[in-house]
């Protein structure tokens, strides 16, 4: 049960974090977000529900600290 749990918060947070990876802007990472949240309600059941919120929010948080990490060492190398 601990292994199913894992991998569904791995699951659900790689779908921000490609988006994020793919198109380079927070709508990647929303739109991924949303792949991810729709995944989890046809896909989960109720008790692994908080896998997929945490692994939801665990993926948009790495997603939008990876875009301002890359944000600003474009800016670092642009002085």
């Amino acid at each position: 049960m601990i292994l199913m749990f894992l991998v569904m918060v791995f699951v659900h947070a790689l779908l921000p974090l490609l988006g994020a990876w793919l198109t380079r802007s927070r709508s990647g990472v929303v739109l991924g977000g949303v792949v991810a949240a729709i995944v989890g309600l046809v896909s989960a059941t109720p008790i692994l529900m908080g896998a997929g919120v945490a692994g939801l929010l665990l993926g948009m948080w790495s997603g939008f600290s990876w875009l301002k990490r890359q944000e600003s060492k474009k800016r670092a190398g642009a002085r």
